[in-house]
């Protein structure tokens, strides 16, 4: 109901629906006052995420399951900036400053820890009711509605209203940890595409993850029940020769998902 566009110099314009406003919609491109510098756009169903050149992340539209990251439901005409971004730590499952972690999993953080990748928001989605930012060092973080697990908090299906690290550690028995006998491992996310009510998610080796509503087969994998809030690893049909499918990037619509993947010997 609505389009977006990134100007070269960052500035942002909208038409059709104003996410956010009961105002007539806009029939030509109109600017987006209150943010500059913007290096990517992500559209929602009724709201919209931003990424600044600042690595800074700005939020407007509808809020009321918490997708605008703001601490509290509410629907806002203007971008305002997502509360909490600025303290992702490194390693998926670490957060600090606001952002909390999921799935029970521990937030821990190196106080001498000052590496700038740490902190920075890379990437920005948005799906029907929720949204989603990664860092430069892995972390992935959701915000938004949880009904149907689609954030991956696990059983956790409330609505979060700040910015919440998915857990993506595994020990080293579970089978996601490729067997990794040092002990915890932690999957670093490159990629995420939000749908309706499910998300994806692309780690550093090419695996990807799904979360959510499981009717449709929208998840890629068999899950036991209507939903699913912990990742599981999505199994692509055998390759016809001895290689495997390595996950490049993946997009997910209402109720369907696409992945594009290479065949590697990896």
């Amino acid at each position: 109901m609505n389009s977006f566009a990134v100007l070269e110099n960052g500035s942002v314009y909208q038409w059709g629906a104003l996410v956010g406003s009961e105002q007539e919609p806009a029939r030509v491109p109109r600017l987006v006052r209150g943010v500059r510098s913007v290096a990517a756009v992500a559209a929602g169903m009724f709201h919209v995420i931003a990424l600044t050149n600042e690595n800074k992340v700005f939020a407007w539209g509808k809020g009321d399951y918490g997708q605008l990251g703001l601490g509290r439901p509410g629907n806002w005409d203007a971008p305002m900036e997502v509360i909490g971004l600025s303290g992702c730590a490194s390693g998926l499952g670490d957060a600090t400053s606001g952002v909390k972690v999921g799935r029970g999993g521990g937030a821990t953080k190196d106080d001498n820890d000052d590496d700038a990748k740490n902190y920075r928001v890379t990437f920005v989605a948005a799906g029907g009711w929720h949204s989603c930012a990664l860092t430069e060092s892995g972390t992935c973080v959701m915000w938004g509605r949880g009904e149907y697990g689609r954030l991956g908090m696990g059983d956790d299906q409330t609505d979060k209203q700040t910015p919440t690290a998915v857990d993506f550690s595994f020990s080293a028995s579970d089978p996601c940890s490729d067997g990794n006998a040092s002990g915890t491992r932690f999957r670093r996310i490159t990629d995420a595409a939000l749908g309706g009510s499910h998300t994806v998610f692309v780690d550093t080796e090419g695996t990807a993850w799904t979360v959510g509503r499981n009717n449709h087969g929208r998840l890629g994998r068999v899950v036991h029940g209507k939903w699913t809030g912990n990742p599981g690893q999505v199994l692509f049909p055998p390759h016809s020769s001895s290689k495997t499918w390595r996950c490049k990037t993946a997009a997910a619509g209402g109720r369907h998902t696409i992945a594009i993947a290479v065949a590697t010997t990896e």
